[in-house]
């Protein structure tokens, strides 16, 4: 698969994409629909605000198809070919919802330290 890179100068576009990095790592994609309607009338003199239209599918396809191939391939590329340590837990909450963490543990050649880096 051929990955484009493509330079972002719409900054409604930016702010779309960190909003889908916000919901993955505190929330759910079905409460994304409110704050995607939120933010613009908090601000309504942001055009970057005012043209954002993230929803829950939108989102969704951020996350699997743009964001996290680009951070898979920045981990791998980090990674390389050095030792490293995967640690993967599972739990269910008092909603019966499962919820997985991964913890990858390895050493980062560019700044000589051991690093954490958490899904």
């Amino acid at each position: 698969m051929k990955i484009l890179q493509v330079k972002v100068r719409e900054e409604h576009v930016v702010n779309e994409m960190k909003l889908t990095i916000y919901v993955a790592a505190h929330s759910s994609t079905m409460s994304v629909d409110h704050i995607g309607e939120l933010l613009p009338i908090f601000e309504p003199k942001s055009s970057a605000l005012v043209k954002m239209q993230l929803h829950r599918t939108k989102c969704a396809h951020l996350h699997k198809y743009v964001l996290g191939p680009a951070f898979k391939r920045e981990l791998c590329a980090d990674v390389g070919d050095s030792f490293y340590s995967l640690v993967m837990d599972e739990s269910t909450n008092v909603a019966n919802d499962q919820c997985m963490g991964i913890n990858i543990r390895h050493y980062r050649r560019q700044q000589h330290k051991i690093v954490d880096t958490m899904y």
